[in-house]
C-alpha cells in the first residue's frame, strides 16, 4: 500500500474511532460481513469495510457487547414501569393496576371497566393503581366475598292502618289489633354482632317502667304501665332482651314522628321480632300537636303521609362485637 493508501487508512481509522466503529477490511462487506462482529453492521466506504455496533450494543464494531439500558438508566420507561433488559434491547412493563405501553403508564379504573373482582353486592372504589371492595350494611366479608348476615332485618316493618273514620277524629280503629314482623340473623355460629339499626315512623307514646330510658323514644327493658295505649317493641331471642320504641308519656292524643339509631347485640341464629299491640284495636290518628299529619321523609308512602301508625327498621351497620 502506498503513501496515499496509508493516509487513506489513517483517515478512515480516525473516522471509525470518532463514530464508534472501525475499519475491518479493505475487501469490502461482501466477505464475512467485512470482518465485523456478529452484532455489528458493515458499511463500505471507498471499497473498505467499516464496522459499527448495532443499536443496543456497544464496542468497536469488531466486538460488540449488549448495552444494559435498565442499569444505565437510559431506557426511557415510565417512572412507574419496570425495565427488563434483553439482548440488544429492553422492554418496559406497566405494573398491575396500570395500563399503557410501558413508556407511558396510566391508572386503570377497574370499577368503571367492570374488571374488578368485588362481590356483586359490594361497592367498588377505585384507587391509584388498585381498588377496594366493601360489603354493604348487613353483610359480612372482605368485599370480594360478602355474606348476608342481617339482610332479612333490613326494611323490616309493621303498619297499623286506620280503618275508615270520621275526618278530624283523634283516634281510629285498627284491625288486626296486633302485628309482628320477624327475621333471623345468620352469620358465623358462636358470634355476637353489634347491629346498628335506624327506626323511622309515626307512633303514639306509651309509658314504660322498670327499664332504662336511653334516648328519646328508645327504652331498654321494663314493661308498659298503662293499658289502652299502644305498645311497640323489638325483641331479641339471644341474648334475650326487649326494647321499646315509643317510650314517653301515655295519655296524649297526638302522634310523634321518630327517626333515631340504636345499636343492639344479636347472636348468630337469633330471632328478631318487631311487634305492635294496639291494646284493643284502636290507635291515635296520625296527627301532631297542631292537628297536622306527620310526614316521614324518604320512607313509603313518602311524599304522602301514612294514614295510621307504622315503624320501619333499617340496618345501618354490622360488626362482630368486641
Amino acid at each position: 500500500m502506498g503513501v496515499a493508501g496509508v493516509l487513506k487508512g489513517a483517515v478512515l481509522g480516525a473516522l471509525a474511532v470518532a463514530l464508534g466503529s472501525c475499519v475491518a477490511s479493505d475487501q469490502g462487506c461482501d466477505v464475512d460481513n467485512g470482518g465485523c462482529g456478529a452484532n455489528a453492521t458493515c458499511t463500505e466506504v471507498n471499497g473498505e469495510a467499516t464496522c459499527a455496533c448495532s443499536p443496543g450494543y456497544e464496542g468497536d464494531g469488531l466486538t460488540c457487547a449488549d448495552v444494559d439500558e435498565c442499569a444505565e438508566g437510559t431506557h426511557g420507561c415510565d417512572p412507574l414501569a419496570t425495565c427488563v433488559n434483553a439482548e440488544g434491547s429492553f422492554s418496559c412493563e406497566c405494573p398491575e393496576g396500570y395500563g399503557g405501553d410501558g413508556l407511558t403508564c396510566a391508572d386503570v379504573d377497574e370499577c368503571a371497566e367492570g374488571t374488578d373482582a368485588c362481590d356483586p353486592v359490594a361497592t367498588c372504589t377505585n384507587t391509584e393503581g388498585a381498588y377496594s371492595c366493601e360489603c354493604p350494611p348487613g353483610y359480612e366479608g372482605d368485599g370480594f366475598t360478602c355474606e348476608d348476615v342481617v339482610g332479612s332485618l333490613d326494611g323490616l316493618r309493621w303498619e297499623l292502618p286506620c280503618q275508615p273514620h270520621e275526618a278530624g277524629s283523634l283516634d281510629c280503629l285498627n284491625e288486626p289489633p296486633t302485628f309482628s314482623a320477624t327475621a333471623t340473623l345468620s352469620g358465623t355460629e358462636g358470634t355476637t354482632y353489634d347491629v346498628t339499626l335506624r327506626f323511622r315512623g309515626v307512633v303514639e307514646e306509651q309509658t314504660y317502667v322498670d327499664g332504662i330510658s336511653v334516648d328519646g323514644h328508645w327504652q331498654v327493658g321494663g314493661s308498659p304501665q298503662h293499658t289502652g295505649w299502644n305498645i311497640y317493641s323489638l325483641s331479641v331471642s339471644s341474648p334475650a332482651m326487649v326494647y321499646y320504641l315509643n317510650a314517653g308519656t301515655a295519655g296524649q292524643f297526638v302522634c310523634y314522628g321518630i327517626d333515631y339509631q340504636q345499636t343492639i347485640q344479636v347472636d348468630a341464629g337469633a330471632t328478631v321480632e318487631l311487634y305492635a299491640d294496639t291494646a284493643g284495636g284502636s290507635e291515635i290518628a296520625n296527627r301532631d300537636a297542631k292537628g297536622n299529619p306527620i310526614y316521614v321523609e324518604d320512607v313509603p308512602p313518602w311524599p304522602e303521609w301514612y294514614d295510621g301508625q307504622f315503624v320501619q327498621m333499617d340496618v345501618v351497620s354490622l360488626a362482630p362485637a368486641p
